[in-house]
């Protein structure tokens, strides 16, 4: 199945906007400029360098966000927060919905809801997520897989994840044909390698989608997926601002 309807915009961070055949969807909404700021979940006060290439009211109508997680102010700021009570519905971990309310819906590893517009579906299914390396609790986070025809077919947005067991069943589960991979650029503690003793995300690119591209900035990637080899081949950097044709 190809699919030749799905455009992908970089708003910046973690935020990007996915179109598929009338579909318009959005990953952890942040839109606040760039400044410092105070998260109401996190003791960090967070140094934001770049504001976002898109502002909320040139995103438009949205009918779903993707919600990694809500408890850090990197992937949910003030402006991205005051976006969702008008989005159709937020797809988001369990104990995210708890502390959002209104139209969150907290989703299990692996649990499947079909999203409807205008006598369309869209499979949106929860993926297993590690955010931080084994020992570190950052609390509970959530990627996730969208399916054209069957769960998983489409596209997968990895989250703020390490590559561990979860992530491997992705790749048993499901044959995407585009990765989105949060490669990151936060340092709440200096410098934090995504390898850390084991296989980062990006470094999973080739399990994950074995003849497809994976979309992220190179220069942020582990070791281990700026190597030569056949992931690195797959690898596309993408721009701030404007629609990119995964192809």
């Amino acid at each position: 199945m190809a699919a030749p309807n799905l455009t992908l915009t970089l708003v910046g961070g973690p935020t990007v906007l996915i179109e598929y055949d009338g579909f318009r969807l959005l990953t952890d909404p942040t839109f606040d400029p760039h400044g410092e700021y105070q998260g109401a979940y996190s003791p960090v006060r967070h140094r934001k360098t770049d504001g976002p290439a898109l502002s909320v009211e040139r995103i438009g109508k949205l009918d779903a966000v993707l919600l990694s997680h809500d408890h850090h102010f990197d992937n949910l700021d003030n402006a991205g927060r005051a976006l969702l009570p008008h989005v159709g519905i937020t797809y988001t971990t369990d104990s995210g919905a708890q502390r959002l309310g209104g139209n969150a819906l907290g989703l299990a590893p692996f649990e499947t809801r079909v999203l409807e517009s205008d006598r369309k579906k869209l499979f949106v299914t929860a993926t297993p997520a590690r955010h931080g390396p084994v020992g570190v609790d950052a609390g509970d986070v959530v990627g996730f897989a969208l399916g054209a025809e069957q769960p998983g077919d489409l596209l997968y947005v990895t989250g703020d994840t390490l590559w561990f067991e979860g992530t491997a069943e992705v790749a048993r589960r499901f044959s995407p044909k585009l990765v989105v991979l949060f490669t990151g650029a936060a340092e709440p503690r200096g410098r934090f390698p995504y390898d850390d003793g084991q296989r980062g995300c990006a470094g999973g690119c080739a399990r994950l989608s074995r003849r497809s591209p994976c979309r992220g900035p190179q220069r942020r990637l582990g070791p281990s997926a700026r190597k030569p080899g056949p992931a690195f081949g797959r690898l596309r950097q993408v721009q701030s601002g404007g629609p990119s044709d995964p192809a």
